[in-house]
C-alpha cells in the first residue's frame, strides 16, 4: 500500500450506516480500520485492492452508527441450510452484541429503522424497536444497504434471534414430519438450493422441484450448459424435478395429529399428495422507502455512480453512497459483491474525509460492472458460471466457493477485530485471507511478512524503554532483597526506604545503564524472535496443511481454504511455545546484561571510592580480566532455566488478549495495557522461585582475582539448596511483593508501547 505522510483529526465525523448486512459491515467496519489509520480488514480483488491503492494514513475521531431491522448479521447465503438443519440454523445468526469487531470504540449498532433521510441537511430519523417514535440525527456520511425485501420462506421474518429460531425451528420440524414427501415450488437459484439442501440433510424425505419453464434458472442470463448441468446435478442429489408445468393450486385434504396432507395440481391435471409445500417464487423489494424519490429509479432502486455516491442530481450526492442489492448496478450484487462495494464505499468515504482536512486531491476507486456470475450449492457439490461464461461443477468446485457450511466461516474474519491490533505477531493477520465476489480465496503476498520483518525489533527497542523506565526502581529493591538475609533488610518498605534514605532516590536506579542499553536490545530480540517464532510455528506445526516452508518469511494463510478456526489462528499452546522459543534466544544477550546489573545494585556504600565496580563497564572488564568470557556468562544455565517459564508469560497474553477483545468492549491500546500486565503477573507468580535462585548465582563471589569473597555455590542446585537452608520455602519469594508490584505497570506499559509501535510502523 502506497501511504503518504501520516495525519491525523481530531474533529468527530458521523457516519450513518442503514443495514447491517455484508454490504454494510464492509462498509462500516472497514472505513473503521481506515480511520484507526491501518490497513482494512477486507481486499475485495479482484474489484480493487488497498495495495495499490495510495491510501493516506489518516486518523480519525469517527462514529459509525450501523441501523438495522434485525438484532443481528443474518448469513443470506446459508438460509437454505439454515431452514434444512437444526444444526447450522443457530450459526447463521449472529446477534450485533457478539461479533467482537462491533465492539470496537467508534462503532455501535442500534436495532431500528430509519424512516426517513433528508440529503440536504444530511439529517436521519431513526425510530429504535419499540420505541415507537423517530429522533432525528445528523450525519456527515451516509451509506444506504438495506437490501431487498424477501418473503417468508426464502428468509426469516424475524427481528430477533430467538424468534428466528423459533421460526426455523418449527419449519424445520413441518419438513422433517412432512407425510409423503416435500414440495418446493420455483426453479430459480433459491428453489435450487432449497430442494437440495432438505434432500442433503433428510435424505430419506422425498424432495420435489416443480418449475414452470421448461428449463432452470429461466430467468437468468446464464447459459443453457450452465442450466442443465444444474438440473443434472439437482438430480444426482435424489431431488426429482418436474420441467414445463405450473402449479394452479395447492390444497389441504387431511391433517392427523398435526400433519397435514396438501394436494398440489399441475397445469396438465397431474395430482401430487405432499406434507409440505414450500413456494421459493417471489419479486424481491428493494427497502428503500425511506429516500427522497429523487435518489430511485422507478423500482425502487438507488442510482449511483462508480463511486458508489448517488447519482449526479441528488443534493450532497458526494456525501452519499449505496452498496449491496439495491444499488442500480449491473450483476448479483450478494455477499461477496456486495462486501467489495462497502469496501470500495469505505475508501471513498476516506479519502473524502483527506481531501477535506487537508486539501489533498482524493484517490477514489471505482466500482466495476459486474458480469453475470454465479455459484449454486447443490447438495455437496457446487456448480459455478464465471465472468466468461464457463461452467465449472463439483466437490472441488463446493469446497472452494462454499465450504462445509454454505460459506459461513469465510465471513468469520471479517467480523474479528484485527489480529494485529490484538496480539504482538501482527504479521499473522496482515492481508492474511482476501475474499472474492464469489468467495474465492486469493492467496498471500508472499513479499510483504518479509518486508515487516524489522517492525518486532524496532517497536522491541520502544519497549525496553518504557520497561526500564517504570520498573527499575522496583527491580533494585527486588534484587537487594532476593540477596541479602533478614538482618540487611525486613521488608521491602524498609529496603526502599533505606535505600532512598543513604542513597537517595538516584540509588534506586543503581545499575540502571547496562539494562536500558540491555533491555532496548533485549526486548528488540525477545519480541522480535517471538513473531518470527510465531510465524514459523504457524506455517508448520499449527498448520493444518502441514506444509513445509521455503521462507519462514511467507507464513500464515497463503492458500489455506477458510476451514479451521477461521483465520487458522496460532492458538495458545503456539504462543507459549513461541515464547520459550524467544526466551532461551534472548538469555544469550539477558546473561551478561542481569549478570552485570545485579553485581552493581548489591553494592550499598554510597561512597563511590568503596564500590569494588565504578560502573557496567568497569564491572565488565574485571569480569573478564580474570574470568574471562565464561565470568562475563556466568548464570546463563540459571538464565535459561527461569526464561523458559516465559511459557506461562505469552501463553496467558494470547488468552487474556482474546478475553479482552470477546468480553470487553476496551480500546486496542487498553488490551494491550491489560493483557500485558496480567500475563507478566502470571509470569512472576510461575517464575520467581527460579528468579531467586538466578540471582544467588549472578552475586556469588566469582573469587580469583577480584578478590569479592570467597565462591559458594558450584552449581544450580546447590544454590537452590542453600537458599532453603537459610529460609525455608519462604526464600524461595523472599522480595516477591516488590516484584509483583513492578510487574504489572512495567510490563504492561512496555506492551502498550510494543503494540503502539507495531501498529504505527509501516
Amino acid at each position: 500500500m502506497a501511504a503518504t505522510e501520516f495525519i491525523a483529526a481530531a474533529t468527530l465525523k458521523r457516519v450513518l450506516v442503514i443495514g447491517g448486512s455484508y454490504g454494510g459491515l464492509a462498509a462500516a467496519l472497514n472505513l473503521l480500520d481506515l480511520c484507526k489509520a491501518r490497513p482494512t480488514r477486507f481486499d475485495s480483488t479482484p474489484f480493487v485492492s488497498t495495495r495499490e491503492s495510495a491510501i493516506t494514513r489518516a486518523k480519525f475521531n469517527i462514529q459509525i452508527k450501523i441501523v438495522d431491522e434485525r438484532d443481528g448479521f443474518y448469513h443470506l447465503i446459508g438460509s437454505p441450510l439454515a431452514l434444512a438443519s437444526a444444526e447450522y440454523s443457530p450459526k447463521a445468526w449472529i446477534k450485533f452484541a457478539d461479533i467482537p469487531a462491533l465492539r470496537e470504540q467508534g462503532i455501535s449498532c442500534v436495532q431500528g429503522s430509519v424512516t426517513q433521510v433528508d440529503f440536504e441537511r444530511r439529517t436521519a430519523v431513526i425510530e429504535s424497536s419499540g420505541a415507537g417514535v423517530g429522533i432525528e440525527e445528523n450525519y456527515d456520511y451516509l451509506v444506504a444497504s438495506s437490501g431487498l425485501r424477501r418473503v417468508w420462506p426464502i428468509v426469516p421474518q424475524s427481528r430477533t434471534r430467538e424468534n428466528y429460531l423459533l421460526e426455523t425451528s418449527g419449519h424445520i420440524q413441518e419438513v422433517k414430519n412432512a407425510r409423503g414427501g416435500v414440495v418446493i415450488i420455483g426453479g430459480g437459484a433459491v428453489g435450487i438450493e432449497m430442494a437440495a439442501e432438505v434432500k442433503m440433510v433428510h435424505p430419506d424425505q422425498k424432495v420435489t422441484l416443480i418449475h414452470s419453464r421448461g428449463k432452470l434458472l429461466s430467468s437468468e442470463p446464464l447459459s443453457d450448459e450452465f442450466k442443465d448441468k444444474s438440473l443434472s446435478l439437482l438430480r444426482e442429489s435424489g431431488v426429482e424435478v418436474i420441467l414445463g408445468h405450473r402449479v394452479t393450486d395447492t390444497s389441504l385434504i387431511e391433517e392427523k395429529n398435526g400433519s397435514p396432507t396438501y394436494k398440489v395440481t399441475l397445469s396438465d391435471g397431474t395430482q401430487l399428495l405432499a406434507g409440505q409445500v414450500t413456494s421459493a417464487i417471489s419479486r424481491s423489494i428493494p427497502s428503500t422507502t425511506y429516500l427522497p424519490g429523487q435518489a430511485l429509479d422507478p423500482e425502487g432502486y438507488i442510482k449511483v455512480d462508480p463511486r458508489l455516491n448517488l447519482a449526479a442530481g441528488a443534493p450532497n450526492a458526494e456525501y452519499h453512497f449505496a452498496v449491496g442489492d439495491i444499488a442500480l448496478w449491473s450483476g448479483i450484487k450478494r455477499c461477496g459483491a456486495a462486501m467489495a462495494m462497502g469496501h470500495n464505499a469505505a475508501i471513498n468515504i476516506h479519502q473524502r474525509m483527506v481531501e477535506k482536512m487537508t486539501g489533498k486531491e482524493p484517490n477514489f476507486v471505482e466500482f466495476p460492472e459486474v458480469p453475470p456470475m454465479i455459484a449454486l450449492a447443490i447438495g455437496k457439490q457446487a456448480v459455478l458460471y464465471g465472468p466468461e461464461g464457463d461452467t465449472t461443477s463439483g466437490e472441488d468446485a463446493m469446497e472452494m466457493m462454499f465450504g462445509n457450511d454454505l460459506g459461513l466461516k469465510s465471513m468469520m474474519p471479517f467480523l474479528k477485530p484485527l489480529l494485529r491490533e490484538l496480539t504482538p505477531d501482527i504479521l499473522m493477520a496482515d492481508d492474511a485471507v482476501a475474499m472474492s465476489p464469489s468467495h474465492g480465496i486469493k492467496k498471500m503476498d508472499e513479499k510483504k511478512g518479509k518486508s515487516k520483518d524489522y517492525r518486532g525489533f524496532v517497536a522491541g527497542v520502544f519497549s525496553g524503554i518504557a520497561k526500564l523506565s517504570v520498573g527499575h526502581p522496583f527491580d533494585t529493591i527486588k534484587v537487594r532483597m532476593q540477596t541479602s538475609d533478614k538482618s540487611k533488610f525486613s521488608g521491602p518498605l524498609q529496603c526502599l526506604l533505606q535505600t532512598v534514605r543513604k542513597e537517595g532516590f538516584s540509588g534506586l536506579y543503581k545499575g540502571a545503564t547496562p539494562p536500558l542499553v540491555g533491555w532496548m536490545f533485549m526486548d528488540s530480540i525477545m519480541l522480535g524472535s517471538l513473531t518470527f517464532y510465531r510465524r514459523i510455528l504457524h506455517q508448520t506445526l499449527f498448520n493444518p496443511n502441514h506444509r513445509t516452508f521455503a521462507n519462514p518469511s511467507s507464513f500464515a494463510r497463503r492458500d489455506l481454504p477458510l476451514q479451521d478456526e477461521q483465520l487458522h489462528k496460532l492458538p495458545t499452546l503456539g504462543h507459549a511455545m513461541a515464547g520459550v522459543m524467544a526466551g532461551a534466544t534472548v538469555s544469550f544477550v539477558a546473561a551478561p546484561v542481569e549478570h552485570i546489573k545485579a553485581r552493581l545494585q548489591i553494592q550499598y556504600s554510597n561512597n563511590k571510592s568503596e564500590r569494588l565496580y565504578k560502573g557496567p563497564i568497569d564491572c565488565a572488564r574485571k569480569i573478564y580480566r580474570y574470568h574471562g568470557i565464561s565470568g562475563i556468562y556466568h548464570g546463563l544455565s540459571a538464565t535459561l532455566l527461569f526464561r523458559s517459564f516465559f511459557f506461562f508469560w505469552w501463553g496467558s497474553y494470547d488468552v487474556f488478549t482474546r478475553l479482552l477483545s470477546e468480553k470487553t468492549k476496551l480500546s486496542t491500546p487498553a488490551i494491550n495495557f491489560w493483557a500485558g500486565g496480567l500475563s507478566a503477573q502470571v509470569f512472576w507468580i510461575t517464575s520467581y522461585p527460579s528468579d531467586v535462585v538466578k540471582q544467588r548465582i549472578m552475586t556469588d563471589p566469582l573469587a580469583g582475582g577480584l578478590n569479592d569473597g570467597v565462591k559458594k555455590f558450584s552449581n544450580w542446585t546447590t544454590a537452590a539448596k542453600a537458599v532453603y537452608v537459610e529460609n525455608g520455602a519462604k526464600g524461595y519469594w523472599r522480595g516477591f511483593l516488590p516484584c509483583f508490584l513492578r510487574a504489572f505497570p512495567a510490563n504492561a506499559m512496555a506492551l502498550v508501547a510494543f503494540e503502539s509501535v507495531m501498529r504505527a510502523l509501516p
